[in-house]
């Protein structure tokens, strides 16, 4: 079942560079300061990559509405040679695993 956001509600913006592209990662949350929502744009608008980005945030906002524990899926995602995030839905569910934990 869906648990909904407030109306009016608290976020954090922040902004990080994955594969040389920068991006804009803007989190909303839940009265007890949990992740609800995750919005990710490139600064590119409009491009292949920007899209890639939103369509994730969408995946990702609905999982956490739904209550899915964003480490299960943090240890389904692809990671590099040094165990970083592979793409950049990686980096966001990564993020959300540190707020989560808080």
């Amino acid at each position: 079942m869906r648990k909904k956001l407030p109306t009016r509600r608290a976020s954090t913006n922040e902004d990080f560079i994955h594969n040389g592209m920068e991006y804009t990662m803007t989190i909303g949350e839940y009265e007890d300061g949990k992740p609800g929502e995750v919005f990710v744009s490139a600064k590119k608008c409009d491009t292949a990559v920007d899209h890639i980005a939103k369509d994730c945030s969408v995946i990702l906002s609905h999982s956490l509405q739904h209550g899915i524990d964003m480490s299960l899926i943090a240890k389904s995602m692809m990671a590099d040679e040094n165990q970083e995030p592979a793409s950049v839905a990686g980096v966001a569910v990564r993020k959300l695993v540190e707020l989560s934990a808080t």
